[in-house]
């Protein structure tokens, strides 16, 4: 058996021993002394760690997943609308921490998304404006649903326009320079010149 230096943690393993004639279960490490090396004291890996069956060393629980116990198997995968953001994690953060309308997916790093009626834009989650719906993953540049008598000039901007009066194929209300068509289907599109 190669030598181990002092104090070096060892997984267990009901099947295989780090020692010989010692059974250990998974989900613990062993630690072999340098005063004598079969000479092995066996405790649970810490929270945020774990040991499958045969590992050899306690090993933390990557980003987006957790363990809040100690001698344990396996990691647990944060659940959507949670994260951890490092490895090692004891549990996982709600991304509400992280500001209003973040949002993730389930096993995330990170509140990478915005949830429903809020869209992303600079790294930020902004609510969605009044008279739109904004699905949860919108961003400044996906399409919008946008209410009756509304309407959104470009999906580069957030701003979201009243329709008041339709006369001809004139609106009140446009940005200079823009018509309102009304098709023969009664689908709405805008046109600049």
């Amino acid at each position: 058996m190669p030598r181990r230096s002092a104090s070096a943690r060892w997984a267990c393993d009901t099947t295989k021993s780090s020692a010989p004639g010692i059974a250990i279960e998974a989900g613990r490490a062993a630690e072999l002394t340098a005063a004598s090396p079969l000479n092995v004291q066996c405790d649970a890996c810490d929270a945020g760690k774990v040991s499958a069956a045969g590992a050899r060393v306690c090993i933390a629980c990557e980003a987006g997943r957790s363990q809040p116990e100690s001698g344990r198997a396996a990691c647990e995968a944060c659940a959507a609308g949670r994260f951890a953001r490092s490895a090692g994690q004891t549990f996982c953060e709600s991304c509400r921490t992280e500001g209003a309308g973040r949002w993730s997916a389930p096993g995330a790093a990170a509140c990478d998304v915005c949830e429903r009626d809020y869209y992303y834009d600079n790294r930020t989650c902004h609510g969605c404006p009044w008279s739109a719906t904004c699905p949860q993953g919108s961003t400044l540049g996906s399409p919008w649903g946008v209410r009756a008598g509304f309407y959104r000039f470009s999906m580069d901007t957030p701003a979201i326009y009243r329709c008041k009066c339709l006369c001809g194929n004139r609106i009140s209300d446009a940005p200079p320079s823009t018509r309102l068509l009304v098709t023969a289907s009664a689908r709405w599109r805008v046109e600049s010149p």
